[in-house]
């Protein structure tokens, strides 16, 4: 049968603001999209359709190491030389399971952080301007535990907002984490809403799409 009738689903690796361009198949082959312009918000028989031009590779999994070039933005990012670069971040708040243990969210964060190398990116000053490179040390999930049981409910806002700032203050270019969330518990009947902080160097608003589906 076609490549378009096998596909089943998609796996893009975040990268920066980008993808990696690869399909993988129903028979377990990748399909990696070499000099094939496409637009990946495409649908996966879309996608699938440019791969019948394109070559089947085995696509090796294991983690990705080294330097990354950077992208456009990447480097319109440092050259505006912004004076709190580590505040450029792209957070995202949303609820999960009541009962959700810290432990069970701490291995969700890292198995997502684990699966998506662009997660472990950093950057750090170089001759010819600023690295991208990946950051090849144990994985830093950083999670906070925040009981909000005991303040009243039109005070959340305020002090949910408060511990996000202390997310966003903790992000560090160069040595990580670039990634931190915080569990925010409101006890009684309200809601459990997780925090998750990125920058935004490293995600956009399509791929926290993924991630969240994987976080899930």
């Amino acid at each position: 049968s076609s490549a378009a009738s096998d596909v089943y689903k998609r796996q893009p690796q975040v990268l920066a603001n980008g993808y990696l361009p690869e399909v993988e198949l129903a028979n377990g082959s990748h399909c990696q999209l070499v000099n094939n312009p496409v637009q990946f918000d495409e649908e996966p028989a879309a996608l699938a359709r440019a791969c019948e031009d394109g070559e089947l590779v085995e696509a090796e999994q294991g983690r990705v190491t080294g330097s990354v070039p950077l992208l456009a933005l990447q480097r319109w990012f440092f050259e505006a030389d912004y004076p709190t670069p580590q505040r450029f971040n792209l957070p995202m708040l949303f609820e999960i399971p009541v009962g959700a243990s810290g432990s069970a969210i701490t291995q969700a964060l890292a198995d997502v952080a684990e699966h998506h190398d662009g997660l472990r990116l950093r950057y750090r000053a170089a001759e010819d301007g600023v690295e991208q490179f990946h950051d090849d040390g144990p994985l830093d999930i950083s999670l906070e535990e925040v009981d909000l049981s005991g303040v009243a409910a039109g005070d959340r806002d305020s002090a949910m907002a408060a511990h996000a700032e202390t997310l966003h203050e903790g992000l560090d270019l160069e040595r990580g984490p670039l990634s931190k969330a915080a569990v925010l518990r409101a006890g009684g009947d309200g809601a459990t809403m997780l925090l998750w902080v990125i920058h935004h160097l490293l995600v956009d608003v399509v791929s926290w799409r993924i991630l969240i589906e994987d976080f899930h």
